[in-house]
C-alpha cells in the first residue's frame, strides 16, 4: 500500500462530509484513510462509520478526547502505508493530490523521506460563503537543501498538511507530533525536527489541497493563552536546529520577522487578563529571537494597521505605548 491518510475528526460538523469525500475521491486509489474519532459528540463518529461501511479503505478508530497531536501519533502507530499523509477534518484534498504524490515517489532517482506540495488558503464563514486568500505560491518544483532560501524553508514548515512522509523515515528518525502543544505551532515542530534529520525533500509547486479558516468555528481563529509562549519556545527550537552560521542570513531575519507578525497577531485579537504578562512575554520574545537592527526587518507592505504599531512597539521598545492601546481598547 502507498499511502496511510490520517485524519482526527472532533466535532466536525458539517464539514467532515466533505472532508472525507474529497479524499475518497483521489484519482490515484491505492491508500487507506485513517479516520480517528477524538471523543466527537456532535454526531462526527457516526459520518464517520457510515462511510467506512461503504469504503474498504477506510478504518475508523473511537477514542477519548486527547488533541490533535495524540490522534495524529496514534494514526502512525497504525499507518500500513509505505508513506504517511495528514488530513484536517475541515479541508479538502484536490483529486489529483496522490497521483502527483505517487508520481514524484516513483520518478525520483532517490529514495524521498518527505514530499510537500502547493496549496490554497481559504476563509469559509457559516453561510458556506468562500473567499480564496492565497492561491498559491510562485516557483518551480525543487529539491530542499539547507542552504536553500528561506522561502522555501517557510513552505516545507508551515504544516504537514501539505505533503507525505516516509513512514520508516519516522519510525526510524522518532519523529512524533509534541502532546504539550495544543494551538498553531504542533506542525511547525514536527517539520523542524524532519528537516534536521533527512534533505531528501521534495517540493512539489502544483495545489493539491485547500486548507480553510473557519470564521465563528475553527479553534485556530480563538486566543489561546498558551500559545504565545509555545511559539517562543518552538522558535529557540529553531534557532538550535537551524543556526544562523548554517543557513543564508535570511533565514535569521525573516524568522524572526514572522514572530513578531505571528505574536502581534494572536495579541491583537486576544483577550488577556494582564497587561503586565502581555509586556513580559514582549520582552521575552525581544531579547530571544529579536537581536537584529531595525534596518533588517522586511518590507512591512501588506500588513494591517494593527500589525504596523505592533512591529514599531517591537522595534523600539515602546511598550507604554501597547499599555496606552489596550487601556483604551478595554474601556
Amino acid at each position: 500500500m502507498r499511502f496511510s491518510i490520517i485524519m482526527p475528526v472532533y466535532n466536525a460538523g458539517v464539514f467532515i462530509k466533505a472532508a472525507i469525500s474529497s479524499i475518497l475521491n483521489q484519482k490515484f486509489r491505492d491508500f487507506e484513510l485513517l479516520l480517528i474519532d477524538d471523543g466527537s459528540t456532535d454526531g462526527s463518529a457516526l459520518v464517520c462509520d457510515e462511510f467506512a461501511l461503504n469504503d474498504d479503505r477506510i478504518r475508523v478508530f473511537h477514542r477519548s478526547n486527547g488533541g490533535i497531536c495524540n490522534a495524529r501519533n496514534f494514526g502512525i502507530g497504525k499507518a500500513q502505508g509505505e508513506y504517511i499523509m495528514f488530513a484536517d477534518h475541515d479541508d479538502e484534498y484536490l483529486p489529483e493530490y496522490t497521483s502527483i504524490i505517487n508520481d514524484t515517489v516513483t520518478e525520483s532517482t532517490c529514495l524521498l523521506d518527505i514530499i510537500k506540495v502547493n496549496f490554497t488558503l481559504a476563509d469559509r464563514w457559516p453561510d458556506g460563503q468562500r473567499i480564496v486568500t492565497h492561491s498559491g505560491r510562485t516557483g518551480q518544483s525543487c529539491k530542499w537543501a539547507i542552504t536553500s532560501d528561506y522561502e522555501l524553508f517557510e513552505r516545507l514548515t508551515l504544516a504537514v498538511w501539505d505533503g507525505a512522509y516516509r513512514r520508516d523515515f519516522l519510525l526510524q528518525s522518532g519523529v512524533l507530533f509534541d502532546e504539550t502543544l495544543k494551538v498553531g505551532t504542533e506542525d511547525f515542530k514536527f517539520m523542524l525536527q524532519c528537516l534536521s534529520k533527512t534533505q531528501n525533500v521534495y517540493w512539489r509547486r502544483e495545489v493539491c489541497y485547500c486548507h480553510y479558516n473557519n470564521y465563528g468555528i475553527s479553534t485556530s481563529s480563538k486566543y489561546y493563552e498558551r500559545r504565545i509562549n509555545d511559539i517562543i519556545n518552538v522558535a529557540r527550537m529553531e534557532k538550535e536546529l537551524f543556526p544562523t552560521d548554517k543557513l543564508k542570513r535570511e533565514l535569521e531575519r525573516f524568522r524572526r520577522w514572522n514572530s513578531v507578525i505571528i505574536v502581534s497577531g494572536i495579541m491583537i485579537k486576544g483577550v488577556r487578563r494582564s497587561i503586565f504578562r502581555d509586556i513580559s512575554v514582549m520582552y521575552d520574545l525581544r531579547r530571544e529571537l529579536l537581536p537584529i537592527p531595525p534596518t533588517h526587518y522586511e518590507n512591512e507592505d501588506g500588513l494591517s494597521r494593527a500589525e504596523k504599531v505592533f512591529v514599531l512597539i517591537f522595534r523600539f521598545h515602546l511598550f507604554w505605548l501597547y499599555c496606552l492601546i489596550t487601556l483604551i481598547k478595554c474601556r
